[in-house]
Parts: C-alpha cells; structure tokens; sequence
C-alpha cells in the first residue's frame, strides 16, 4: 500500500478527529485535543512505535488488540493505518526510522541491565545512545569543527558590468539542466 493510500481526500466539510490530531502535531501549536482525541493520539502513538519492533502488521494488530481490549480489530487495523499516515511508515529504509528503531532496542536495554543491576552494560548503552542521537556532538565546537559540514563557497570580485556579467553566466550555463549556487552583486558605491 502506497503512502497516497493512506491519506484521506481533502475535499471534506468537516473535520476529523484525524485531522485535529494532525493539527495538533504539524500545524498551530494552541490545538488543544478533545479526551477522545487524546485517547485516539496515544493509541496511534502506541501503534506506531509497535512498528518500530520489527513486527509485521498482523503481529502489531494482534499486540495491539491485547494491550487495549477495548477496541474492536477493524479500529485495530484503521489505528494502524492512522499511525502510518499520520507519523509515515518507519518500516520504510530511511535514516529516521533506523534511529527510532535502534532507540527503541536501546531503552529495551536499558531497561533490562537496570533491572539487573547491570550498570556496565547500562553505561555502554547510553553512550551509544547518546551516538546515535548526536548527543555526544560539543555545542562549543571551533570555527573549524563547525565549517566542516558547509560546503566551500567561490568569490569572486570583479569590475565588470552586472549585465556583462549575466551575459556571462548564461553562456556558461547553457546546456546545464540545473543550478545550485548564489550570487550577490556588490556595490561598493553604496
């Protein structure tokens, strides 16, 4: 099942409770959710980070059932479609969902070697959790530290006309399908 699936058309009068809840994490942040609303939220919360266990959608509906018994196994399966639309699908390959799966098996983890006293255990685990959410990054890294992950940008000063020099650059560019660059001409007259 595709992602466009998953959406409902936008061409409703009123509103669901799906579409306050999508409000209510991407849009305006004063979105205050009804108990029904906050219920469904949790619910489709609780589905989406069952996804993240490696389990299939039946293994989830089934979970799922049990942990909430008061819910039918069609609201099952349309909670689980809920999750996907709503929060996208982490058992697609991308890097996001491989963080939230491998924090998911982390705090697993962590909870085990708590539990029994496994304090060694415990600390290698933070620390590669901390990895993984780049919490090991200094904010007070260098001039050089932070210049490392920007591309190098070309100046270049001249006295030419602007116009000779737009003459210029579409000649160069000519035959070239796509352009990622800036310029800015700069009078010193100002």
């Amino acid at each position: 099942m595709s992602d466009d699936a998953l959406m409902r058309p936008a061409d409703r009068r009123e509103e669901t409770n799906f579409d306050k809840v999508w409000r209510y994490y991407y849009d305006a942040p004063e979105i205050t959710l009804t108990d029904e609303q906050e219920k469904l939220r949790k619910r489709w919360d609780h589905v989406w980070k069952l996804m993240g266990g490696f389990l299939t959608a039946t293994q989830i509906v089934k979970k799922h059932l049990k942990e909430n018994p008061g819910i039918t196994e069609r609201t099952a399966w349309m909670d689980l479609r809920n999750a996907k639309a709503l929060y996208g699908d982490p058992a697609s390959q991308n890097r996001m969902a491989e963080r939230m799966r491998l924090n998911n098996w982390i705090v697993r983890g962590l909870k085990k070697s708590e539990a029994g006293e496994d304090w060694g255990a415990y600390a290698r685990l933070i620390d590669i959790y901390r990895k993984n959410n780049l919490l090991d990054k200094d904010d007070k890294e260098t001039l050089a530290d932070l210049l490392e992950h920007f591309q190098p940008h070309t100046f270049v000063f001249t006295t030419k006309d602007p116009a000779e020099l737009q003459r210029e650059a579409d000649e160069l560019m000519k035959g070239v399908p796509t352009v990622d660059g800036d310029y800015t001409i700069v009078d010193d007259e100002v």
